[in-house]
């Protein structure tokens, strides 16, 4: 994986969080490629209820502490873009 630059506001997060997320779903990254990218450089926000950091964020730490396997992470990944995509979408 290409080391990235750190966002500087909590607003460059989301696009860089969707386009990783993008990658590991297409398998061009592992999800330990994945998990480091988003510990290393998302630490330093808070994330907001119900936005896309708070669900990757809650989804990892839920696999590091040995619940769920990869097949259910991905799918929950999977499942938190899509429906924050959705949720971005003005009516």
């Amino acid at each position: 994986m290409k080391k990235a630059q750190k966002p500087a506001t909590a607003a460059d997060i989301d696009p860089m969080i969707r386009q990783q997320l993008a990658a590991y779903l297409a398998d061009k990254v592992t999800l330990e490629e994945f998990k480091d990218w988003v510990f290393s450089f998302c630490w330093d926000f808070q994330p907001q209820p119900d936005d896309l950091l708070g669900e990757v964020e809650l989804i990892l730490a839920e696999y590091t502490s040995g619940f769920g396997d990869e097949a259910r992470i991905r799918e929950f990944l999977r499942n938190a873009l899509e429906e924050t995509s959705q949720a971005a979408k003005p009516v």
